[in-house]
């Protein structure tokens, strides 16, 4: 099977205890690998099956700007990245 990676162009965000977060899987039950609050700009993630479920959470208290990202899909043994 595939691999997910998902790279962030842009992040900005209001810090909270609700903040996005990654999981290496297609639901909340599977493992949380990332979570990302605030304005620093996240590193690439790479889950080790073909989904990534990523839960975002916003509210009116505070305007962010935006998060901007782009997903991709890795083969195993394949020397360039497909875009999905």
């Amino acid at each position: 099977g595939a691999n997910i990676i998902v790279n962030f162009e842009s992040f900005h965000l209001e810090m909270s205890t609700d903040c996005t977060k990654v999981y290496d899987g297609d639901s909340e039950v599977s493992r949380l690998v990332a979570k990302y609050c605030g304005k620093d700009l996240p590193s690439s993630v790479i889950a080790t099956v073909n989904k990534m479920f990523i839960k975002f959470h916003s509210d009116r208290s505070v305007r962010g700007k935006d998060i901007i990202l782009q997903y991709l899909q890795m083969t195993p043994g394949k020397a360039s990245l497909d875009l999905s």
